[in-house]
């Protein structure tokens, strides 16, 4: 990658990235006409979207080429997963074996190519924290989730308010050093339901009687284990952070950062 980023630099070229959110797709393909950008290299090992649909590999090449945006799958080259066997170490793929491939440089020669007739942007460069291990990383100590539960009471809202959502002018207003966006809390009610086909949501309630309701939950290992039937116990440690700002249609105000159930650790 840091050959790519040389040589886009001696040539003047222009390579931008995006995630997908969870835009509508008239707001993803508004987004990126806003840039001027007329072909998408998707990265994604597995361009599919259970929640998201419309950015399935077929169902997003179709949208982008009625608008004229030239749709390349690069995921086979470029993603995180790759079916190389030597690109991973105990089940882990490691980043450093995947660029060191012959299979890697040439998606990014197609990168090149593609950037001297069209202005590219690569979609969902992937670095997700479940399956990539950039570099070598080392245990250094260890602690039991029941340790932490002191530092988990001492704030009087679940990031910032009693709602949920928060405002991004609300946390520009706030001196650098408090605008939290991630907060460990100790739960003591804590239950789930569907959401349609869209996921699920959570409503949790701490220790010190702070509520969320109808929540988000994003972590992908706890999502999958309600799934399977899992049903979730009352007492734990539950990771909320913010999301990037969005809002549904007809959202009157700026578009809020949702609060999310982002990790959730049993005892």
């Amino acid at each position: 990658m840091r050959g790519l980023i040389s040589s886009l630099r001696a040539k003047a070229m222009d390579l931008l990235t995006i995630g997908h959110s969870n835009h509508t797709i008239d707001k993803f393909i508004a987004l990126i006409e806003q840039h001027g950008v007329t072909a998408i290299g998707d990265v994604r090992s597995h361009p599919y979207s259970r929640f998201l649909p419309h950015f399935n590999r077929l169902a997003l090449k179709e949208a982008l080429e009625k608008k004229g945006i030239r749709y390349i799958f690069l995921g086979r080259e470029l993603g995180a997963r790759p079916n190389n066997p030597q690109c991973y170490v105990d089940g882990k793929a490691v980043y450093e074996n995947i660029a060191a491939t012959i299979t890697f440089d040439e998606g990014i020669q197609k990168i090149m190519r593609g950037l001297k007739k069209k202005r590219t942007i690569a979609l969902d460069f992937e670095c997700e924290n479940l399956s990539v291990l950039p570099g070598e990383w080392k245990c250094l100590d260890k602690v039991k989730p029941i340790d932490v539960i002191k530092y988990c009471n001492n704030y009087s809202y679940i990031l910032h308010n009693s709602i949920k959502y928060v405002n991004p002018s609300f946390l520009q207003s706030l001196p650098f050093a408090q605008r939290c966006t991630l907060q460990l809390v100790h739960v003591t009610k804590f239950s789930v339901n569907r959401t349609g086909t869209t996921g699920w949501q959570g409503t949790i309630e701490t220790t010190n009687g702070r509520s969320l309701k109808a929540a988000k939950i994003t972590d992908p290992v706890f999502v999958s284990k309600l799934e399977e039937g899992y049903q979730p116990v009352n007492d734990c440690l539950i990771t909320v952070s913010l999301g990037i700002p969005w809002a549904p249609e007809n959202w009157e105000g700026e578009e809020p950062c949702w609060k999310l159930i982002a990790g959730v650790i049993e005892f």
